[in-house]
């Protein structure tokens, strides 16, 4: 085999692999979500052991919610990039798994960590 072949093969096959592990990483990527359900009392949130999301919303000029952001729990960066989550009623929906996003809330003789 002549060495331009053997490189247009292996090029060829680098193409190809290469094509297979990025549609298999955003096939996985796509399907994970995680749901939450609102809480308002942050004694009993703690006492469940159960993890929170931390959100922020914006509000447009009239006073009414606009956006609804969720804060990971890890960041590749200095500063967390906060995801846009999807609200209805009292559930938020957001594009990652619970694991990323969710926060434990612990009591302590002076109130409440994260």
């Amino acid at each position: 085999m002549s060495n331009s072949l053997f490189k247009r093969v292996v090029t060829l096959l680098l193409v190809v692999l290469m094509s297979f592990s990025g549609m298999s990483f955003k096939a996985v990527r796509a399907d994970s979500s995680s749901t939450w359900e609102k809480v308002d009392d942050i004694a009993a949130a703690a006492a469940s052991g159960k993890s929170v999301a931390i959100t922020m919303t914006t509000k447009n000029d009239d006073g009414s919610e606009s956006t609804t952001y969720a804060l990971p729990t890890t960041a590749t960066s200095k500063a967390p990039v906060a995801v846009v989550a999807t609200k209805e009623g009292n559930t938020l929906e957001i594009g990652g798994l619970e694991s990323e996003y969710g926060w434990t809330i612990t009591s302590t003789d002076d109130g409440y960590t994260i």
